[in-house]
């Protein structure tokens, strides 16, 4: 008598396994690779292999894949080729784009020519693509280089995003002064406030660093008549009243909120280091940078 078995609902095979399952069969690829899948590849390529070696590698994703076969092989007409083969049992309609970072990964590192292949052992016709779009495949970059072009053309431009790329420009070396001097004042020109003016130069500050400007750029920064006009900052009238509140001498208050001011605009000490240099707690270096913040918005 036949055995019975109890009724099921169908459940759709996707071809997916789980990660112990398919450690499994990686094993069993990985052990009949050389055996069946060197020859395939032979086959493909059209070309014999004299030598191959078995290389491990773990493409540094999200979640840090390992490809499951590679090898770097040379031919009989003795190029270096590395020979990449994943193993699926599912018709991944992604598969193309693993390919692509599995690329980018090996020929960086190697710098040599690598070949791919895919083992597919589902069940269903397999439908994934196995070539890139004319528009998806990658033949190079245009470069920009910004230090052939016109510093003009970033001096005369009427952001100060794009006068802070005149430092790294094309220019004489003996000129690198007056184009510092020129981007400063230019941002200055297009800052809404002391506060932005200061951001830009400090913004200024360090790309100079790439053309061993910095202490230059320092100095032409310390000669600018750039100081908030304490007195006149409507914050700084409102500190004042705070300080009264919390029993700080006016003089006092004035002299220390401005000193803090303008350790703030430098963007050169952290909070903690201006409150000590200045001898107050962080609490009032934090109300102050507060206070300007406000003010730039």
């Amino acid at each position: 008598m036949a055995k019975k078995y109890a009724s099921k609902k169908p459940v759709k095979d996707t071809g997916r396994t789980d990660k112990k399952e398919g450690n499994a069969y990686d094993k069993i690829y990985r052990q009949i690779a050389e055996v069946n899948f060197l020859p395939m590849a032979e086959e493909k390529m059209g070309v014999k292999f004299i030598s191959w070696i078995p290389l491990q590698e773990k493409i540094p994703t999200s979640n840090e894949r390992e490809v499951d076969f590679l090898y770097k092989i040379t031919t009989e007409d003795g190029i270096e080729t590395l020979l990449h083969i994943e193993f699926q049992t599912e018709d991944d309609p992604k598969m193309i784009f693993r390919m692509i970072e599995y690329h980018g990964f090996l020929i960086k590192k190697h710098r040599k020519p690598v070949r791919h292949f895919v083992v597919y052992f589902g069940a269903k016709k397999p439908v994934m693509r196995t070539q890139l779009l004319p528009e998806e495949i990658f033949s190079g970059f245009d470069l920009i280089n910004i230090g052939e072009m016109d510093p003009n053309s970033f001096l005369d431009a009427g952001s100060p995003q794009s006068i802070l790329l005149a430092v790294l420009a094309d220019y004489p070396k003996e000129q690198t002064e007056d184009v510092l001097r020129l981007s400063f004042r230019r941002l200055k020109e297009l800052s809404v406030n002391n506060n932005e003016f200061s951001e830009y130069a400090g913004m200024l500050t360090t790309l100079a660093r790439l053309r061993k400007s910095e202490d230059l750029t320092i100095k032409i920064k310390e000669e600018m008549p750039y100081r908030v006009e304490v007195e006149k900052d409507p914050y700084f009238i409102q500190g004042i009243e705070k300080g009264k509140k919390e029993g700080i001498e006016k003089g006092e208050y004035k002299k220390n909120y401005e000193f803090v001011v303008n350790l703030l605009m430098e963007q050169t000490f952290s909070d903690t280091k201006i409150a000590a240099l200045a001898n107050v707690d962080i609490s009032f270096v934090e109300r102050v940078k507060v206070d300007l913040l406000n003010k730039h918005k």
